[in-house]
């Protein structure tokens, strides 16, 4: 752990860890970077206990293990989380949204479901409210935050080259369980790693950490990364709810507090 944080540390310092957003052409150990495995690349370290810790963060931080997320992701990823310390707002980027929305007023619209934009100029925005009325929007620029494979159905007018880009990427389905308590049930941090949670979970995170509200009470969000071939299971809502039910009782029985 130690050599690894430290390589991460010298590639910050020659500034030779890999950029996002990617460069039009990768230099050649940029390509080697995207072409390798994360799990070739810890390999190098010949620590098991590393390969086993980076795999729990893999799963957790960018949804897979390490033999399926590739060096690039992983050396950009953890050398961010290693580097200077990181703030947020009260509540998180939820209560940052809240005031800005407050501050703005009439001109932003909020309980909406997009589902179309057209035009690359003053584009039209339609979407539907809670009670399925439609609304059109046009607006001076519109930005999209969902997952990649999403977007074609929303902006048809996308170039082919970047829809076939976009079909090609893989999400393995993430699943949060989320346990609410009158008392604080986590130890004093804001992420709680669990090495002997996995297959079921591989951490933590103390959503009252950032809220701004007192701690008599907790919710703690267990991150439950899933295999792409438990995708269909995850469509029953039956099998969910027993799978999320196993993972909080795991959870109890793993955690001391």
């Amino acid at each position: 752990l130690h050599r690894f944080r430290d390589d991460l540390l010298a590639r910050r310092e020659r500034d030779t860890i890999p950029p996002y957003p990617l460069p039009d052409e990768l230099t050649e150990d940029l390509a080697s970077f995207d072409s390798t495995t994360a799990a070739e690349f810890i390999a190098t370290y010949r620590s098991p206990f590393l390969r086993s810790l980076l795999d729990l963060y893999a799963r957790s931080s960018m949804g897979d293990s390490l033999d399926r997320v590739n060096a690039y992701a992983l050396l950009n990823f953890y050398a961010s989380e290693i580097t200077g310390p990181r703030y947020t707002f009260p509540g998180g980027i939820g209560g940052l949204s809240t005031a800005i929305v407050n501050k703005l007023g009439g001109c932003v619209h909020t309980d909406r479901t997009c589902i179309r934009i057209e035009g690359d100029t003053a584009p039209t925005v339609w979407a539907l409210d809670r009670q399925g009325t439609l609304h059109r929007y046009r607006c001076r620029a519109a930005i999209v935050a969902v997952q990649k494979f999403m977007l074609p159905a929303i902006i048809p007018d996308l170039p082919q080259a970047q829809r076939a880009a976009m079909h090609s990427l893989r999400y393995s389905p993430f699943l949060t369980v989320h346990l609410g308590a009158r008392e604080n049930i986590l130890p004093p941090a804001f992420d709680l790693w669990v090495p002997d949670g996995g297959p079921l979970f591989t951490d933590i995170i103390n959503a009252t950490a950032t809220s701004g509200t007192s701690n008599s009470s907790t919710v703690a969000s267990v991150y439950a990364p899933r295999s792409a071939r438990e995708r269909t299971i995850m469509q029953s809502d039956d099998i969910l709810a027993s799978l999320a039910r196993t993972i909080a009782a795991r959870v109890t029985e793993t955690v001391p507090t």
